[in-house]
């Protein structure tokens, strides 16, 4: 079982494209969602007030927008389409979501990375100018009327798009979580910050993970300490720490399908090198958040 996804097909990717969960409350439970083999839906990411979670891999298209899934890079915001605008940027807790505002600083960090991933420029796109052909950001809504494909209304007329855009333009949006760990390698800069959810039960993730001289994956506890109880169960990497023995493996010869599952205490910082562009299929359980940032 594995979260829905296509090729990509030739066609550049041009647009992309922001959503509401209506309903899920956090990424984890939207990737829960997804992974069930009845939901005929996914999304590249899931972001919520602590996280941004990636369900399927940008070189794929997700099932999120008709027509424009070959297209399109997704997120799925875990709010509603009925919220004001004031709800939006409120840092309270509405419908049973926690601070809706954290989630737009987390939308426009998304949508300033996938931009400049994708050569898209930073700027939000009316009906018209999707039925045009032009790239740029839009919602799920500029989709349904430009194209004449689907029903949706997502992410609603309450959604402040000024704001979410002059974040992602200026590149300022915060992403919760500690200081990136510096470095002096030229060309090396923080790509994506992940907060990963703590959850008692195991929960499936899938991170694409690219490749490089300068790309390499930092594992940490969200604060001193350790995180107890950890469990890594995936076909890329896993690290096991006990007194004496601490090891870091990428590959099959650390494959955990071929090794019990690690139960690990992370209790500093970790690099994880990577020298070629991997999938990161994987199962988790944690009684604390932890953070991966990923470099480039």
């Amino acid at each position: 079982m594995a979260y829905k996804s296509d090729p990509r097909g030739s066609r550049p990717v041009r647009i992309a494209g922001v959503h509401t969960a209506e309903g899920s409350r956090t990424a984890a439970s939207l990737g829960s969602y997804f992974y069930q083999a009845a939901t005929q839906a996914s999304s590249h990411v899931g972001i919520d007030a602590g996280a941004t979670l990636q369900y399927v891999g940008y070189d794929r298209s997700a099932w999120t927008m008709r027509s424009a899934n070959p297209i399109s890079d997704n997120a799925e915001i875990c709010g509603f389409a009925h919220w004001t605008r004031e709800q939006w940027l409120s840092t309270a807790t509405i419908d049973g979501c926690v601070n809706p505002r954290a989630m737009l600083d987390r939308t426009a960090a998304w949508i300033r990375s996938r931009c400049l991933a994708r050569g898209i420029p930073i700027r939000k796109l009316t009906p018209a100018q999707v039925a045009a052909g032009l790239s740029g950001v839009i919602a799920h809504w500029d989709w349904t009327l430009g194209m004449r494909d689907g029903t949706h209304t997502d992410p609603g007329s309450g959604f402040p798009w000024d704001y979410v855009i002059a974040r992602a333009s200026e590149g300022s949006a915060p992403a919760p979580g500690p200081a990136p760990t510096p470095t002096s390698r030229p060309g090396v800069e923080l790509m994506e910050r992940i907060t990963v959810p703590a959850s008692p039960e195991t929960r499936p993730m899938r991170l694409w993970l690219p490749g490089g001289d300068n790309c390499k994956i930092v594992v940490r506890p969200p604060e001193e300490g350790n995180a107890e109880f950890a469990v890594w169960q995936g076909n890329i990497f896993a690290w096991a720490s006990s007194p004496g023995n601490d090891r870091v493996g990428i590959g099959e010869q650390y494959n955990p399908k071929k090794i019990p599952g690690f139960d690990a205490s992370i209790q500093w910082t970790r690099e994880i090198p990577l020298p070629r562009a991997l999938w990161a299929d994987y199962e988790y359980s944690c009684n604390r958040p932890f953070t991966i940032d990923i470099y480039g």
